[in-house]
């Protein structure tokens, strides 16, 4: 491996091995093509990159998604998102897939003909659906039973950008030491086109919590983001989100419970990889989680995690601050 060195105001490149599938009955390995665009001017991407069937096993040419996947869906407009996943999932390249939507009693019933491979759940309180989103996400997680989970946040439809073999290839690929990897998220599009990749670096120096947009190195084409901002979704194994639940506290709400677990999984050693070329379609777009989690779920965090303020873009200025009683640090620690 080559790795290229600058300061660390600017992105450390790193040169991998292309990334092949530790068990190629599971998906086939990506072929690069060249660089010509086919005839009719057709994208770079689309014409390039395709499946390398002839070094994969028969049944990874069309894997059986309902035994490998499960995404996972907890809406903050359940009747909505429930009836825009059933009509986009009837013509996804993925239509076979396992879906578990969490829902409110009204929005569940009003579905009783969907696909076997969908199931609601009735878990999110009507009166306050916001008030138990935490929890809803806890107990999904607990329904799965397939090797690989994705945490479909503000997901809206699986359409063919998706690319849900790219993130398995990179969780199960040898070449790109799969143990470190814990999950792999993608870039997002709303509903107005506009698109992002909602990247977020994180570290903890002297007490304190530093989170900035963008990236430092890239692995596998894709950017290592310790922290994938809320309304993107991801993709993970489903043991690792079992033995590192999400945390169901009452003090913490859905943006602060994720980001709660991404620094978790750092501090682990473990790595998250967010690929622009996998793209999903969401409500909103993602991004700008972070700056809406309320002080006192800051604090709860502090004291989680071992910091005493926040900082949450490229300003020297600290969103929250706490003392030492207030996140429960001992003083003598410092």
């Amino acid at each position: 491996m080559h790795v290229l060195h600058v300061p660390s105001t600017f992105l450390t490149v790193s040169f991998l091995p292309p990334c092949l599938p530790l068990d190629p009955q599971v998906v086939c390995p990506e072929h690069f093509g060249g660089t010509r665009l086919q005839p009719g001017g057709q994208a770079c991407f689309n014409s390039t990159w395709g499946l390398d069937e002839e070094k994969c096993h028969p049944r990874a040419r069309e894997p059986d998604w309902g035994s490998l996947v499960t995404v996972l869906i907890n809406p903050r407009q359940p009747a909505t998102t429930a009836k825009d996943l059933l009509e986009q999932l009837s013509s996804s390249p993925y239509v076979g897939v396992s879906v578990v939507v969490a829902t409110t009693r009204s929005a569940g019933t009003g579905f009783r003909g969907a696909p076997h491979n969908v199931r609601f759940l009735e878990m999110i309180d009507e009166a306050s659906p916001a008030s138990s989103s935490s929890a809803a996400w806890s107990a999904l997680v607990e329904s799965v039973r397939t090797p690989y989970v994705l945490v479909g946040r503000d997901l809206r439809s699986l359409w063919h950008w998706a690319r849900l073999e790219r993130s398995v290839r990179l969780l199960s690929s040898s070449s790109s030491a799969a143990t470190t990897v814990a999950a792999v998220a993608g870039s997002t599009r709303n509903l107005t086109g506009h698109w992002r990749a909602p990247c977020l670096q994180a570290a903890v120096s002297n007490y304190r919590l530093e989170l900035r947009p963008g990236y430092r190195r890239s692995r596998c084409d894709c950017m290592a983001c310790p922290v994938v901002d809320f309304g993107t979704p991801f993709m993970t194994r489903t043991e690792l989100l079992k033995r590192e639940p999400l945390s169901s506290s009452s003090h913490l709400g859905e943006e602060a419970s994720f980001l709660d677990w991404f620094l978790r999984v750092q501090r682990a050693g473990l790595e998250v990889l967010l690929c622009p070329d996998v793209m999903y379609e969401t409500y909103s777009g993602g991004g700008g989680g972070v700056a809406k989690i309320p002080r006192g779920q800051w604090r709860d965090l502090a004291g989680r995690h071992r910091f005493q303020a926040v900082a949450t873009d490229f300003s020297p200025k600290i969103d929250h601050a706490f003392t030492c009683d207030q996140v429960h640090t001992s003083a003598a620690d410092q």
